[in-house]
């Protein structure tokens, strides 16, 4: 079952709620145990989705291994007969087709000093790349913070994906995000210039 976790500045909780809420397809939603993470929570609730929670340090212990089903162990022997083995295939192919989502939502504010923003992301994707198949980054550039996270994060043999607009451009900052994009932004700073 593939993983898919999110970093996320606590600034797109309201998006991520309505993200995770709309999706019906996700088998498991785990939502790291912090501080800021209760806002997303609330709100995840009152939508009915119930998601799990644990400190981050406990996640692999939720998701266990994820490759091995109880199924396989117990029938191992079976599998030399056909009917068992085509039973075992599908049990695979619907396994690999079921996401499980991990999302932590890290404290506003962290990009009034960029070092510490870029410290902190690196260290959860440290973190999470362990039991992930692919993080999604839930920030924009804020300021460069991420120019060569990619590059340090190569060492993890786990893909990032990062926050784009329509245009396929990495979001420049959550104002930009808000109203549409890149292209969005620079054409309200135009028309809006002086007032």
């Amino acid at each position: 079952m593939p993983v898919l976790s999110i970093i996320s500045c606590r600034m797109f909780e309201d998006e991520l709620a309505h993200i995770i809420s709309s999706d019906k397809e996700m088998k498991q939603l785990i939502v790291v145990e912090n501080k800021d993470s209760f806002g997303l929570l609330r709100k995840l609730r009152s939508d009915n989705c119930l998601p799990r929670t644990s400190p981050l340090d406990r996640v692999p212990f939720l998701l266990g291994n994820r490759h091995v089903s109880g199924f396989v162990n117990i029938s191992k022997p079976l599998l030399i007969l056909p009917f068992f083995r085509k039973i075992h295939e599908k049990m695979k192919l619907k396994a690999a087709q079921e996401l499980t989502v991990v999302v932590n939502l890290l404290k506003l504010g962290l990009h009034d000093d960029i070092e510490i923003l870029r410290s902190e992301v690196y260290k959860n994707i440290k973190g999470m790349a362990s039991f992930s198949d692919g993080i999604l980054l839930f920030y924009c550039s804020c300021g460069g913070a991420f120019e060569n996270l990619e590059e340090n994060c190569l060492e993890f043999d786990c893909p990032l994906y990062w926050f784009k607009d329509g245009n396929e451009e990495v979001v420049v900052d959550c104002i930009s995000a808000a109203i549409g994009g890149n292209a969005a932004y620079d054409e309200l700073m135009y028309t809006c210039r002086g007032t």
